[in-house]
């Protein structure tokens, strides 16, 4: 793993820096893929099979990140680190969440304060909206899994309300579908009730001068 960040960090370094506003402590980051999202390839899996969590998954869920890697990361000079999960990692049913997956964004953000590394939280994948395998219900098309999406953006306020350097991605996810004009709009709304709930500030790709690694 230690080699592996190198690398990407490396990559990282050699990019220049986009032209865009400041954000103080939020300009050169590191992101975290392969633990909470990207952790097995869903398109070659039985459609039954997918979008369920697995012994060996949360066993995944438990190892593959530790408090050394993001020592680090911190190491290396970045100054917050993106951290990348699905919506299926955490959500057991509607309005019922994984405490077991949870405890590991705990220890992610006690790590990162500890380092003196701020955070964002990115939710990579939502249910009805994956870029790669092909869903009869989509997020965008759907007022159920809106709400669904909605509910667990207001369990984070919940749970990580006022926590210093650490800020929050507001759009569907950061691997949307293209959409038409009407599915834009009903982004938007999950979008804007969640912002209505909460005070997260939200970094948006290519609109701040910083780049991420994943």
């Amino acid at each position: 793993m230690k080699k592996l960040i190198l690398t990407a960090a490396l990559a990282a370094m050699a990019l220049a820096p986009a032209e865009a506003k400041d954000w103080p402590g939020f300009t050169r980051g590191m992101g975290i893929g392969g633990w909470l999202t990207n952790y097995k390839r869903f398109n070659v899996l039985p459609e039954s099979r997918r979008l369920k969590i697995t012994v060996g998954d949360l066993e995944h869920f438990d190892t593959y990140i530790t408090e050394r890697d993001i020592a680090n990361i911190k190491a290396m000079g970045f100054d917050h680190v993106r951290l990348g999960f699905d919506q299926i990692v955490l959500e057991e049913a509607p309005g019922r969440y994984r405490e077991r997956t949870f405890r590991k964004i705990d220890d992610f953000i006690a790590w990162c304060e500890k380092h003196g590394l701020n955070m964002v939280l990115n939710l990579h994948k939502a249910v009805g909206n994956y870029c790669d395998i092909a869903e009869k219900v989509q997020l965008l098309d759907d007022k159920g899994l809106q709400d669904r999406f909605v509910a667990l953006w207001l369990e984070f306020e919940r749970r990580y309300h006022g926590k210093p350097g650490l800020a929050s991605t507001r759009c569907a996810t950061s691997t949307r579908r293209s959409g038409t004009p009407s599915r834009t709009a009903r982004s938007r709304r999950s979008a804007s009730e969640t912002r209505r709930a909460g005070s997260w500030s939200a970094p948006r790709a290519g609109t701040r001068r910083g780049r991420w690694t994943s």
